[in-house]
């Protein structure tokens, strides 16, 4: 019998006079009381925004400081330093910033477009169809998130190399193609190309949970009444998903718009500069000291020009309720049975992409790994095979630690910040308040500060509190626990909002009228139903805080090192057999981490 054909709750619990006279009657506990359900709503989803916001304000307020601050060394809270305009007029005088600027457009459109489009492609595929071994293709796409983006970005700069890249000595089979390979590593197209193969982990990881939550039965309704399948798809699935691909959208614009790592690899040597390179190029001078406050003043006008598109989106999430699909009235998801050839078809498509996409780099690694000297990849080559840098990774003494270090990063912060932003979601999808609003603006604007600046602030913010109170936590794992949730605040919080916001409100209602306090809501309503967005955003949060370098090497310490630290160290002093079996390493700890939280997700769902 489906929960419409059921029996209403009483709205009462039946008074122990209305018993039969001599029966046994059993004590009925009273419901909380509003006043009680009031208090504990602030203690836990209100502190959580408050805690947002301190933990983004500090190394905000830092950012937005050294952008005025003008002084000989360009340190912020120097004796000598003072309050100027000094750092926007150059940055907005200056001439050669005008390629980067156009670089980056073409960069963010380019990207966008082919790292969304894939995605959300994929994730029909695997959420809403029958296609076999989802499950697997799902953790092998997902894969690529915890390689660090310097190591894939050398990956397919090896892949598009015109001399010995592997994808252009392929291609020099084809006919009428003679000497260097047609595609260039450096070129502007490759690096926005590459830009948006990197985006679609990532983006699949938002976007399943929305396509997986899109109810069925409004689709089959709409059949039932002629509705093909084009319309159905654009007047009532792409309506529904609209706010989740809206935060999906807003967050790869900032994710595009401030990316570092590819443009740096692929570009910078060869002069192809993007916004973010031009930043780094201020911190990074090759004469004279780096100059931070312009840094930092290009830092907050990317963030401003990432906050445009925020007034669009909190436009669609204060109608969320009027998309919302999971709610008590028969929720079903609807799976797409794929008819004849179409079945192989889709099945070769996902392969291609997984062994194009995927394997190629993690293969390109694998040999880098294996080989003295790089080539390209041949059967004569395999005679030169060895796993010399394998035994060196497992058999040198900081091993242990830096291993140690990384998995505590992980775990920790990817819980924590996965708590504040469950919590962050629920506030500013149910309370609606002027905290909610804050707190989501603050997670968000994290996004937007390039790696290097936070790092930097953070490392200013430490160095501060330690000089005038006790509080030590330069070079301690504490810091770069507390760096790495800022850093996978905005992130989460994108991925926990778009699950909650297709949970109708009367289900958490239905419960308070029940008796049910706050916490009892969340944990066994919100949270079970939105299992699937939660472990996404976990396993995300846990792959970024493996493979992120840029804050973990601004603020690595002896005591805190990890493995992508050691990653990068070993690369920059030529041990590139090392480095790629590092990177392999974070690459089979971030899909084993992945499986585990999908099953764990699929088994939440299934007893709901």
């Amino acid at each position: 019998m489906s929960l419409q054909e059921s029996d209403p709750l009483p709205a009462e619990p039946v008074a122990a006079a209305a018993a039969p006279a001599g029966a046994t009657t059993t004590p009925v506990v009273a419901p909380v009381s509003s006043r009680s359900r009031r208090r504990l709503r602030p203690s836990f989803a209100a502190g959580a925004g408050l805690v947002t916001v301190v933990l983004v304000a500090v190394p905000l307020l830092v950012l937005l400081w050294s952008s005025f601050t003008v002084s000989p060394l360009g340190l912020p809270f120097t004796s000598n330093s003072h309050l100027a305009l000094d750092n926007y007029i150059h940055v907005f005088t200056d001439r050669t910033l005008v390629r980067p600027i156009v670089n980056t457009i073409v960069f963010v459109v380019g990207s966008l477009a082919i790292g969304l489009l894939i995605s959300l492609g994929l994730a029909v595929l695997l959420e809403r169809t029958n296609l076999p071994m989802r499950g697997l293709f799902f953790a092998l796409i997902v894969a690529p998130v915890a390689m660090p983006q310097v190591v894939a970005g050398i990956a397919w700069g090896l892949l598009l190399d015109p001399q010995v890249g592997l994808v252009n000595k392929m291609l020099q089979w084809l006919p009428g193609i003679n000497g260097p390979g047609p595609l260039n590593s450096s070129s502007l197209l490759s690096i926005t190309a590459v830009q948006g193969f990197l985006l679609v982990p990532f983006s699949l990881l938002l976007v399943a949970p929305v396509v997986r939550s899109t109810s069925g039965a409004l689709e089959e309704a709409a059949h039932m009444t002629g509705a093909g399948r084009r319309a159905r798809m654009v007047e009532i699935v792409l309506p529904l998903m609209a706010p989740g691909l809206a935060s999906v959208l807003i967050y790869q614009f900032v994710t595009a718009a401030q990316a570092f790592d590819i443009p740096a690899v692929l570009g910078l040597e060869s002069g192809t500069k993007v916004f973010s390179t031009a930043i780094y190029k201020q911190l990074n001078t090759t004469t004279g000291l780096p100059h931070y406050g312009v840094a930092n003043a290009m830092s907050v006008l990317l963030l401003v020009f990432a906050l445009i598109p925020m007034y669009w989106y909190y436009r669609m999430i204060g109608r969320s309720e009027r998309y919302a699909v999971i709610t008590g009235k028969s929720y079903r998801r609807r799976t797409i049975q794929l008819p004849g050839v179409w079945r192989p078809v889709a099945l070769l498509v996902v392969l291609g992409y997984v062994l194009a996409v995927v394997v190629l780099p993690l293969f390109i690694l694998l040999w880098m790994s294996t080989q003295p000297f790089y080539s390209t990849p041949s059967f004569s080559g395999l005679q030169h095979a060895t796993f010399e840098a394998y035994r060196r990774v497992f058999t040198v003494s900081t091993f242990k630690s830096t291993l140690r270090n990384t998995l505590i990063l992980g775990v920790v912060a990817a819980t924590v910040a996965c708590t504040l932003a469950t919590l962050n979601s629920w506030l500013l999808l149910r309370r609606r308040g002027l905290l909610g609003k804050v707190a989501d603006v603050f997670a968000f604007i994290t996004h937007g500060i390039p790696g290097v600046v936070l790092g930097v602030s953070l490392l200013f913010s430490s160095l501060y509190l330690g000089s005038h109170t006790r509080i030590h936590l330069f070079g301690t794992m504490t810091l770069l626990v507390i760096g790495m949730v800022i850093v996978t605040l905005g992130v989460t919080t994108r991925i926990t909002t778009a699950g909650i916001g297709q949970i109708h409100r009367n289900l958490e209602d239905a419960a308070e009228m029940c008796g049910a306090g706050f916490l009892s809501r969340v944990l066994r309503i919100t949270v079970p139903l939105a299992a699937p967005s939660v472990a996404n955003a976990w396993v995300l949060a846990f792959a970024y805080a493996l493979s992120n370098l840029t804050l973990t090497v601004v603020l690595a310490g002896s005591a805190n090192r990890t493995v992508a630290v050691e990653l990068y160290t070993r690369w920059n002093f030529g041990d590139v057999q090392t480095a790629a079996a590092l990177g392999l390493l974070l690459t089979v700890i971030s899909v084993t981490a992945t499986v585990l939280a999908r099953s764990y997700a699929a088994r939440k769902e299934a007893r709901h």
